[in-house]
């Protein structure tokens, strides 16, 4: 795992963010074991508190769970679960602000689409 940290969010969050992420590309694959609260803490110089309230916030959301004696597993539905979850935030807020910077600089629809 490599992570970049900004100033812009709690660092709890954002290794949330970086976690979820890797999940989507496959870097991080569903079953496999999440590292060590410990393990992270030290290689990224982070308070272990703040590693383990971010693994908490990963149970809560339903894309890992606590194996008895294995550790933190990502589920097997968890790429499905970040997908619709990323999409609602997208659809509800990154959109919406998009849609009015479109506006905003009169940008042609034909050749927003042509872009991508």
């Amino acid at each position: 795992m490599s992570f970049q940290w900004n100033d812009k969010q709690p660092i709890t969050k954002q290794l949330v963010c970086q976690v979820c992420n890797m999940i989507l590309v496959g870097d991080l694959k569903e079953n496999e074991l999440l590292p060590p609260v410990r393990q992270i803490a030290t290689e990224y110089k982070l308070n272990p508190i703040t590693v383990s309230n971010a693994w908490n916030d990963l149970i809560e959301a339903g894309v890992v769970e606590n194996k008895q004696a294995l550790g933190l597993v990502i589920k097997g539905n968890a790429k499905e679960i970040i997908l619709k979850s990323e999409q609602k935030l997208f659809m509800t807020v990154e959109w919406p602000q998009v849609k009015t910077r479109i506006r905003n600089l009169k940008l042609e629809i034909r050749e927003l689409c042509k872009s991508l």
